[in-house]
């Protein structure tokens, strides 16, 4: 009883707090009144508990009204969370979680209140909830109903300081990223990613990509077909972000750039550049080393990475002794294009033919020496060492000459 007293406010209102603990704070006589031992623990309220959340202030009473007797009558009620938290609840309404329809309401399964988030009676506040192990358990709780979306450990979301599922997705109004209104929603994504990432959505909103996002109606955007100029997620993905410069990272960005420039890619995959990439290789440059990530323009825009006069400065980033005679290399040749590259053009179709040619001369040789043999077999001529000629049958035999003696022939 002194701990109670300890942890509620005194006066009336510690006599209220006090009133409800005599059967709230029992886990043992709720059982008794209870059908099962899950029903009586959803009922126990332990002061301690109470006194440490953000309503720790507040008593019994001003969230529970007409409970002042047992058993409480019909008429008692639980004030719900929207009488205090307005603003709040009108984004819930808004959301995913308030109720759906469709092939939403299947991956939603049913409507998400806020005890379900954060609790009854142990309710964190704000500032314990945006970081640390408040923050983790928040997300934990996230991804019990979304397990598909949890965060491997090398995700840099899941080990950066503060950030959470609320953190993308907001805390209270999470939209289907199909809307335009989500956060996550194509055109949204510069603004929202950018919050953390400034520097790279300075950068990337006024590249070719960027610009061809700021250009495109939201209408004609469907993120399910793939439909669209890509977005941030498009090349980091979402659950999980690839860490940059590790090896996944580098496979899969090549793979995202292929999927927009299939005939780029295959020719990048015909180069030395190409196959370290292909082999597993993160050391060797790849699409964004030599185009760049977030700043990516034609080739005869002056601010290109690939741009004549900035050639040298680039393939200088890896190969510190560039010159201008160095960048004269082609890093996406077309073997089959004679005007763009008749040296390999010629080199390509001389070699293959060389090639060809050699393998049919010598596959036609032992095709004959093969057919020779076999019917020389037939004719009771054999050869190679120990073997013996049949009779009547020699071999180099000249005219008037008798039968060669072969080896293991007896003595005459």
């Amino acid at each position: 009883m002194a701990l109670i007293m300890g942890l509620v406010p005194a006066g009336l209102e510690a006599q209220a707090v006090l009133e409800c603990q005599r059967c709230h704070g029992e886990l043992e006589l709720l059982r008794q009144h209870t059908r099962t031992l899950a029903d009586a623990r959803r009922m126990l309220v332990l002061p301690e508990e109470l006194a440490a959340s953000a309503h720790g202030h507040m008593t019994c009473t001003d969230c529970h009204a007409g409970f002042g007797r047992f058993p409480h009558p019909a008429a008692a009620r639980t004030t719900g969370c929207a009488d205090c938290h307005e603003a709040a609840e009108q984004e819930w309404r808004r959301s995913a979680h308030a109720g759906v329809e469709g092939e939403e309401a299947r991956e939603v399964g049913e409507v998400v209140t806020c005890t379900q988030c954060h609790g009854v009676h142990t309710v964190v506040d704000l500032e314990r909830l945006a970081e640390g192990p408040e923050l983790a358990r928040l997300n934990e709780r996230c991804t019990a109903c979304h397990e598909l979306q949890r965060l491997s450990p090398p995700d840099p979301h899941r080990a950066a300081e503060g950030v959470g599922c609320h953190s993308c997705h907001s805390a209270h109004e999470q939209l289907p990223p199909a809307d335009p209104e989500s956060r996550m929603a194509a055109h949204n994504q510069p603004q929202f990613c950018g919050a953390c990432h400034q520097e790279a959505a300075a950068a990337w909103v006024n590249d070719v990509h960027g610009q061809a996002l700021l250009a495109t109606p939201p209408e004609d955007f469907d993120p399910r077909r793939g439909i669209g100029p890509p977005t941030c997620s498009t090349c980091h993905d979402a659950h999980p972000t690839a860490v940059a410069g590790e090896r996944d990272f580098t496979v899969a960005a090549v793979e995202r750039c292929a999927e927009c420039h299939p005939h780029a890619a295959q020719t990048f995959f015909g180069t030395y550049h190409g196959k370290a990439t292909a082999l597993g290789s993160v050391i060797v440059a790849t699409c964004a080393d030599c185009h760049s990530a977030h700043q990516i323009f034609p080739a005869d825009d002056p601010r290109s990475t690939v741009a004549e006069q900035n050639l040298v400065p680039t393939c200088a980033a890896c190969h510190p002794y560039a010159r201008p005679a160095f960048v004269l290399y082609d890093s996406h040749p077309e073997p089959f294009n004679r005007h763009r590259n008749p040296a390999i053009f010629y080199s390509f179709w001389f070699m293959n033919s060389l090639l060809i040619g050699t393998l049919t001369v010598f596959g036609l040789h032992t095709l004959f020496w093969w057919v020779r043999i076999k019917v020389d077999e037939r004719r009771g001529i054999f050869h190679g060492p120990g073997h013996k000629h049949g009779p009547g049958q020699g071999q180099g035999q000249g005219q008037g000459q008798g039968r060669v003696r072969g080896e293991g022939d007896e003595h005459e």
